[in-house]
């Protein structure tokens, strides 16, 4: 028994540092992009018991999307891009969230539950055709406003994002947990 949970440590430790060098891929393929780098703000990095959770999100001057709809940006799409090509470096199951503001819209057929789900699967495209297998994704979650990243603040630009969580292969030993949960890094 303890053999196999050192195995499973080390394996962990493993696959935590290949998450800490995807993080470190996409920040570098950021700062070389000179029209992109302005963009690394709106990245967030979060470390989970389930993996590394990516997130993309709006800020005061940029939007992923025009208001009500599901097609990315020029520089969201190239943004979106960058990350496929370094989620080619792991092969981890992704599951990828699209969530909105807590503005309403009028329309009652296409409302945040519609929208977000429809930006969920505009970046999934993205990065299966930025060469991450299809095969890899195994969610595609429209999450409306129902998950707020800044709480307080429903209208928050930084609401409306896009996030790509890359699941671990390999369980975190309960030891490891506070180390390698909820770690905020940019």
């Amino acid at each position: 028994m303890k053999a196999e949970m050192r195995r499973i440590k080390t394996m962990a430790e493993s696959e935590t540092t290949a998450m800490d060098g995807l993080e470190e891929a996409i920040l570098n393929a950021i700062k070389a992009e000179d029209d992109l780098t302005d963009l690394l703000s709106v990245m967030l990095f979060e470390r989970t018991p389930e993996g590394l959770l990516i997130q993309i999100t709006d800020k005061q001057g940029f939007a992923m999307f025009a208001t009500a709809q599901s097609q990315p940006g020029d520089r969201a799409a190239l943004l979106l891009d960058l990350v496929a090509r370094a989620l080619r470096r792991v092969d981890n199951p992704i599951i990828v969230q699209g969530h909105t503001d807590g503005a309403g819209y009028s329309a009652e057929a296409f409302g945040n539950w519609e929208l977000s789900a429809a930006r969920a699967n505009a970046a999934r495209r993205l990065l299966e055709s930025g060469g991450v297998a299809g095969d890899r994704i195994r969610k595609i979650e429209g999450m409306a406003d129902r998950d707020p990243l800044i709480m307080d603040r429903p209208l928050d630009p930084r609401n409306r994002r896009i996030a790509i969580h890359v699941l671990r292969q390999t369980p975190l030993a309960v030891n490891l947990l506070p180390e390698f949960s909820n770690k905020y890094r940019r």
